[in-house]
């Protein structure tokens, strides 16, 4: 497995980056062996410290963070969290690959004109990554390895961006351009 470990303006002890490796190689072995895995500490408030881990292997992203006091600690956590993903989402995938999803409808309603009120809207965070062709069942996949509440990805059956997106308790949407 390929590692990073980095500290966003804060200084990381040579013991952290050995306990991080080890920690990275434990995960590698759940994995493929061209997996990519990442730790990145940084400062948060009340002298706590973040850790974020991610790791990617075959198209699939798994990812934990978490804060605490200690940054030792807080691996230890989210070392657990990223194996119990791993090995929740093994069988998840070998369940989701045979099994059809009903098929996602578009929204019916086109959605208004945004009237500009005068607000100013500042990014306070860019994310860059590599996009893959896929289905739409892989991308619900990944969005739930992933944790989050939305997926963009390149549409294997028309070749456009789409997003796969959850529905609070009822499923989920996809968005896709004319």
């Amino acid at each position: 497995m390929k590692t990073l470990i980095t500290g966003r303006k804060i200084e990381l002890e040579d013991k952290f980056r050995e306990r991080a490796e080890l920690k990275l190689e434990k995960i590698g072995k759940y994995l493929c062996d061209d997996a990519d895995g990442q730790v990145n500490v940084s400062e948060a408030p009340k002298s706590f410290k973040k850790v974020e881990i991610t790791v990617k292997s075959q198209g699939l992203v798994f990812r934990a963070e978490d804060t605490g006091a200690d940054e030792y600690t807080v691996l230890d956590k989210l070392d657990n969290i990223i194996i119990r993903q791993i090995r929740k989402n093994k069988t998840k995938l070998a369940r989701r690959v045979k099994e059809i999803l009903p098929e996602i409808e578009p929204a019916a309603t086109p959605v208004a004109d945004y009237a500009d009120n005068g607000e100013d809207f500042t990014v306070i965070k860019r994310k860059m990554f590599d996009i893959k062709p896929m289905t739409v069942q892989e991308a619900i996949l990944q969005m739930d390895i992933s944790q989050h509440k939305f997926y963009l990805f390149e549409n294997i059956d028309t070749g456009k961006m789409s997003v796969v997106y959850v529905r609070g308790e009822s499923g989920y949407g996809l968005i896709e351009p004319d």
